[in-house]
């Protein structure tokens, strides 16, 4: 971290921000250009070409940002009263701005999290199909996802920072599905694991496209 002298401080946004508007149009140039590359790469691969080894647009687009990380500028400090109000305004926008991204990281890392577990809840509970030789074998269940699906549940219950109905109707679902349920009960009762898939099923088809914190 730098300490960058107020005298200097209106040069310095003048400056970022004509790099941050360079970066964000060579970023839009490679984004037009990409379903091309991605047509060049399958000519030239043939049979060897896969296309799920080349995200979506949106996908591509956020590995690439530059951000700009300051700390907050106190109204009354006596060291803001040779910046211009208008940049002293403009940094207090950008720091609440940035608060509110990384709340939103966290909250959508959760949910991403809650995704998964839920998932893996789901697919342990699956009844299985037989195989190629008319074996059965039932996949296993282990306490930790069990444990770890309600752990989550009651730290998500506590830890909405946004207030999400979305995310807490789904934390309730998932919560009011293994109420009472330990992971035994998973393994030797096949009407529990029926009942435990398909609720958890359904609360992930509710909750997975519309899992974006706004």
């Amino acid at each position: 971290m730098r300490l960058l002298p107020t005298v200097n401080l209106e040069k310095f946004k003048k400056e970022y921000d004509a790099h941050e508007s360079a970066f964000a149009a060579l970023l839009d140039k490679f984004i037009s250009a990409y379903p091309s590359l991605i047509s060049d790469a399958a000519f030239k691969q043939g049979d060897m070409f896969n296309r799920s080894e080349y995200p979506d647009t949106d996908e591509i687009r956020s590995k690439f940002r530059v951000k700009l990380h300051v700390s907050k500028v106190p109204t009354n400090d006596f060291r803001s009263g040779v910046i211009a109000q208008a940049i002293a305004d403009d940094l207090r926008d950008h720091y609440e701005k940035q608060t509110a991204e990384i709340i939103d990281s966290v909250m959508d890392d959760a949910s991403e999290r809650l995704i998964e577990i839920a998932e893996r809840l789901k697919n342990a509970c699956a009844e299985p199909e037989a195989n190629e030789d008319g074996k059965v074998k039932r996949k296993k269940i282990y306490d930790t996802t069990v444990t770890q699906a309600k752990e989550l549940c009651e730290t998500l219950k506590a830890f909405n920072l946004t207030n999400n109905t979305t995310l807490s109707a789904a934390v309730h679902d998932l919560a009011f599905t293994l109420d009472g349920i330990g992971v035994e009960d998973l393994r030797e009762s096949a009407y529990i694991r029926k009942e435990v898939h398909d609720s958890v099923d359904s609360m992930l088809t509710k909750f997975k496209p519309i899992r974006v914190f706004n």
